[in-house]
């Protein structure tokens, strides 16, 4: 669980500082319509590196809305699985270790096989 928190803490501080001015500036060299000095060419350039910047945030911002629900689904998760212990230790005493003396392993084995 404590993955899913430092992952989604990392990717939303990588948001927060997204800069798209910055994303422009480096993803233009790239492009091979960004290479033409025409005007017309000037306007394809920002429109082409500004959906792939915004594209590239939309992931970012997917990526942490995974990395949340990760961390939700393995604490309900872990909730359950508590539950069910309980639950489970409630009907038979034996797995606490609050059996009678009589109880011996074998005995133990047996109520575990039939659950």
């Amino acid at each position: 669980m404590a993955w899913c928190l430092v992952g989604f803490f990392a990717l939303v501080l990588l948001i927060r500082s997204w800069d798209l001015r910055a994303c422009r500036s480096v993803e233009a060299p790239s492009d091979a319509v960004c290479r033409r000095s025409e005007g017309r060419a000037a306007w394809m350039c920002l429109l082409e590196t500004t959906a792939e910047c915004e594209f590239l945030l939309l992931a970012l911002h997917s990526y942490a809305a995974a990395a949340a629900l990760s961390y939700f689904a393995a604490a309900l998760g872990l909730a359950g699985l508590t539950l069910e212990r309980r639950r489970l230790e409630e009907r038979w005493p034996c797995l606490r270790g609050e059996a009678s003396e009589d109880a011996s392993a074998h005995e133990r084995e047996a109520l575990l096989r039939k659950a």
